[in-house]
């Protein structure tokens, strides 16, 4: 952390910080504590923006600069973290991780990690913030250490053990077929009560406004690659991941009988819709896309998210074809293949040039916040 501070503030005597100190980050979050002789000493916490890191992209085109969400709460003790105190950790999207005896700022030995608004989750050994094995755990109440919560638990009595397993371009999940636990026992797949939609996703069980359904895992690319990839540009399962991310399930994964790791793809259209998308940093998914509710569900309802893009892209699907060949007739090329080769071209011509204008663009972004 050291590496990357930015600033501290705090009241300096003798040459060093003493009593309450900000510490601000170089990517905006910022940590709050006591400093004694210049280090810190007792209970830290520290605050992120919504998305983890401050100074990025959200809703299209506002920066997130507010460090307001808790990140983390431990104690520190001459300037390191207390390896004999409990720490806390709040990822993006909801639930905590508690490590009983960390050494450093990440999650790190026997620790827990807690669904958001659940009782379930996974307890095993974490290294450098990385779940390396878990079992399923039941989370049964808390109790206090020097003014610490402490998260008790029991095993589950189950043997399957999970670990991180973030998925590439090429591998969507070392075990597609291993279900996740907290979906498991929140939503099943079945036939769709909306006409010729096929299969949708429906509820176990009661859901409030804010709960977490299920997850949205898939292959993962960059917006540039996932255009470049026919079967990925015209995926009905392609989805805005974090960032530039670009989620997708691939053809052989469409059914459950070669993927059911994740089942948020299965969530089908309606402008009556009772939950959203939302991202969420998950131990075993890493930093994907969930799916919350956004009214009461009751067992057995179908859950249904506002895709937002269906109509604006038929429309643009309809409007591009008709200027295509309108350029088509009006330049006179009555070879339709040799017309797409030369659009190819030129298409490719300008993806070029709009991605060395990238930074650029991001840049100009950046800068408005600050006039």
């Amino acid at each position: 952390d050291r590496r990357n501070i930015f600033s501290i503030s705090g009241d300096w005597r003798e040459g060093r910080i003493s009593g309450l100190t900000v510490v601000t980050y170089e990517d905006g979050t910022k940590l709050f504590g006591v400093m004694k002789r210049g280090v810190l000493n007792g209970v830290v916490k520290k605050l992120r923006c919504e998305l983890d890191q401050c100074n990025v992209e959200i809703d299209g085109d506002d920066y997130d600069t507010d460090p307001k969400f808790l990140a983390y709460v431990g104690v520190y003790s001459d300037g390191r973290v207390n390896s004999d105190q409990p720490s806390w950790w709040f990822p993006v999207g909801g639930g905590a991780i508690f490590c009983l005896h960390a050494s450093n700022t990440q999650p790190e030995g026997e620790c827990l990690y807690l669904y958001p608004g659940s009782n379930q989750g996974y307890t095993g050994e974490w290294r450098d913030g990385r779940m390396m094995s878990a079992k399923q755990a039941l989370f049964t109440g808390i109790s206090l250490k020097l003014g610490i919560m402490v998260a008790e638990f029991e095993t589950g009595s189950s043997d399957v053990v999970y670990s991180e397993d973030i998925s590439t371009i090429s591998r969507i999940s070392s075990h597609p077929l291993l279900p996740d636990h907290y979906e498991e026992n929140s939503v099943y797949v079945a036939e769709s009560v909306i006409p010729k939609a096929g299969f949708g996703l429906f509820a176990k069980r009661d859901f409030v406004p804010g709960d977490l359904l299920c997850l949205y895992n898939g292959v993962r690319m960059t917006e540039f690659q996932s255009r470049m990839l026919r079967e990925h540009r015209r995926s009905p399962y392609r989805i805005h991941g974090w960032a530039d991310t670009i989620l997708d399930i691939p053809k052989a994964y469409w059914s459950t009988k070669n993927y059911t790791a994740t089942s948020g793809h299965k969530i089908n259209h309606s402008k009556k819709n009772n939950a959203k998308y939302a991202q969420i940093k998950h131990p075993r998914f890493g930093e994907i896309i969930a799916v919350y509710a956004t009214k009461p569900i009751k067992a057995g309802m179908e859950l249904l998210v506002d895709y937002g893009f269906i109509e604006k892209y038929i429309a643009t699907e309809s409007m591009l074809e008709g200027i295509i060949e309108f350029a088509r007739v009006s330049g006179g090329w009555r070879d339709h293949t040799q017309f797409k080769q030369e659009l190819k071209r030129t298409i490719g011509f300008v993806r070029g040039k709009v991605e060395e204008m990238k930074p650029l663009l991001s840049a100009v972004k950046m800068a408005r916040t600050f006039l």
